[in-house]
């Protein structure tokens, strides 16, 4: 299949939960996060805003004793974070919802910041497979911090393009993993 294929399959699999499921898996992946010592001693964690049925994060964002910085895009699929609270967020480019303009974006981040990678699907070896845009492939291609994919759903393996990148581990309802390609 092809990428856009892909896309298409993960997003009706995903339209086909039941709200119920969707919380509960999302409820699990917090629970992970929130019991793993990386994510606890971070000292900054840049997270992401649930869209279009992602698992949302707002329990653990609201657990945790870590800063978190938020996404906001820019023209030219850059993406840059700010420091805000969950409840600050406003509708920005895309009806995402992101830190405001008058927030400062972050200039860089402390050794050990963690970054929570949404993706319609992950493969065993820890690369994803977003909706298109590469704003996260962009960002990630120069973030030295630990990546963590929050995983609704993982496959054995995805295609792959030049600019793809594994993430360090994959966190899921069911656990949380290393890639098995040992490339993160």
């Amino acid at each position: 299949m092809t990428k856009e294929e892909l896309r298409r399959h993960y997003l009706s699999l995903r339209k086909a939960q039941s709200d119920a499921e969707r919380a509960e898996k999302s409820a699990a992946v917090c629970r992970r996060l929130l019991s793993h010592p990386l994510l606890i001693r971070a000292p900054l964690i840049l997270g992401y805003a649930a869209v279009r049925g992602e698992l949302d994060l707002s329990s653990f964002y609201e657990q945790i004793c870590v800063p978190i910085a938020f996404p906001r895009t820019q023209d030219h699929g850059i993406m840059e974070f700010a420091v805000m609270l969950p409840s600050e967020l406003v509708r920005g480019r895309f009806g995402i919802p992101e830190p405001s303009g008058e927030r400062p974006a972050l200039s860089e981040f402390p050794a050990g910041t963690v970054c929570l990678v949404p993706a319609l699907v992950y493969d065993a070896d820890g690369y994803r497979l977003g909706y298109g845009g590469g704003y996260y492939d962009r960002f990630l291609a120069s973030f030295r911090g630990v990546t963590v994919g929050i995983a609704d759903a993982i496959a054995e393996r995805l295609p792959r393009g030049e600019y793809d990148l594994p993430v360090s581990m994959i966190c899921s309802d069911l656990g949380v993993t290393l890639p098995r390609s040992g490339k993160a």
